[in-house]
């Protein structure tokens, strides 16, 4: 379980978090929406600690999250940022078997396991095909699938993600989402995206969080958090909501049209 507790957190003189408190248990998928500066990657990075709050207190486990090492942390939790960024131009492979440094000491070459939890990885986000290309030769979205590989390699309990489909075409993107749906319910693990894509988090998130200013505005299934009047006035825009043709979930649409809920 992650717990937030009584968290306080800003920039320089503009407070953000004032006193927020959150749980996300064990094997949720959770998705975090909101408009910009809401304060939804910044949540993400105090719940990784990728940042520290100024006051209150990140539990993850029943355990203090300053109190792991960092290589405890790694073995427990990964995080996909919106964008990748390395100083070398690594291959797929490398960049996928550095999802494996937790487990090894320093300079110590990939063990027998190491190899086949990478090519795992690489197959379950189809990008084996592309192992000895260098990062400087694929697409954004080819690079960001090779991230997510690399975290699965890691074997986290916990993943964490920002805005992991924003280079991605729609095809992509939903193949994206199927990955981790698969991955929570292959190995249980606690999924928390941060996305700007309400529709992509309706079909995806069991659990839905919406965040305005740095306060949590709605949290719950997503059915119930889903709604005309919550989205309306987190977005400050007219907006409609219809059931899915499919499966009757809610579909968000811009503006006002026929008779949505």
């Amino acid at each position: 379980m992650i717990e937030l507790r009584n968290i306080t957190f800003g920039y320089g003189n503009r407070p953000l978090f004032d006193q927020l408190s959150l749980k996300i248990l064990d094997g949720e998928f959770v998705g975090i929406i909101g408009p910009n500066g809401a304060g939804k990657t910044t949540l993400l990075k105090l719940m990784g600690g990728m940042m520290r709050p100024a006051a209150g207190e990140v539990w993850i486990h029943g355990r203090l999250l300053n109190r792991y090492s960092r290589m405890e942390l790694a073995r427990l939790l990964a995080f996909v940022p919106q964008e990748f960024h390395s100083l070398y131009d690594y291959t797929v492979e490398e960049i996928v078997l550095m999802g494996r440094y937790a487990y090894r000491r320093a300079f110590e070459p990939p063990g027998e396991r190491d190899w086949r939890v990478a090519e795992q990885a690489m197959i379950r986000t189809e990008v084996g095909s592309l192992r000895r290309r260098r990062l400087s030769h694929i697409s954004g979205g080819e690079k960001q699938r090779v991230v997510l590989a690399s975290a699965l390699a890691q074997e986290p309990r916990v993943l964490l993600l920002d805005e992991p489909t924003g280079a991605l075409d729609l095809k992509h993107q939903i193949h994206f989402y199927r990955i981790l749906r698969e991955e929570q319910r292959r190995s249980g693990q606690t999924i928390v995206t941060v996305t700007h894509d309400v529709n992509l988090a309706v079909r995806f998130c069991e659990r839905i969080l919406v965040l305005k200013e740095g306060r949590i505005v709605a949290d719950g299934p997503t059915e119930t958090v889903i709604q005309q009047s919550v989205l309306e006035t987190v977005y400050e825009i007219p907006l409609t909501i219809f059931p899915h043709p499919e499966d009757g979930k809610p579909l968000v649409t811009f503006g006002r049209v026929g008779h949505g809920r």
